[in-house]
């Protein structure tokens, strides 16, 4: 009969076992398509936590944010495919909060081409208001507006 270490066994077992793991991941990995990475991670993260510290400040606040997208009616353009974006804040009591601009972002994740940048129009009641073809679809919407010189940022998605 023949002795066998099971220490020995172990230490071989634990190599081989290592081996082969480290195998099926290099395998795993090759045959996955590449991933897109973003070329500026570090911005990216910083612009990540602005939305967050944005978000939570407007929430200690009291602010009421009131974004309708609604079909802009307009003889010379296609029924439907122009559409008025306001944008309001209000504060506890539901008076407007005084803002100096609005800039809206819209990303299309469907359509790149169609993606849109513009800035909104105050009027008298608080309400920033703008017209643009943005077209049926769900869209990303990053809405950028200063107060008293602070700068805030919210991101949406939204179906219009």
């Amino acid at each position: 009969m023949v002795n066998i270490n099971p220490w020995k066994c172990f230490v071989v077992g634990a190599i081989g076992t290592g081996i082969i793991v480290n195998v099926s991941f290099l395998i795993l990995s090759l045959r996955k398509p590449s991933i897109p990475v973003d070329s500026h991670p570090y911005e990216e993260g910083l612009k990540y936590q602005e939305n967050i510290d944005s978000e939570v400040e407007i929430q200690r606040r009291g602010w009421r944010v009131v974004v309708q997208s609604t079909p802009f009616s307009d003889a010379t353009t296609e029924a439907g495919e122009r559409r008025a974006v306001t944008f309001s804040i209000t504060d506890a009591t539901g008076n407007p909060v005084a803002l100096s601009a609005v800039a809206l972002r819209a990303v299309n994740p469907a359509l790149p081409e169609a993606d849109k940048e513009m800035l909104l129009v105050g009027n008298s009641s608080g309400e920033w208001i703008g017209n643009t073809p943005l077209t049926p679809g769900q869209w990303l919407l990053s809405w950028t507006f200063v107060v008293n010189q602070e700068k805030f940022t919210l991101k949406e998605k939204r179906m219009l």
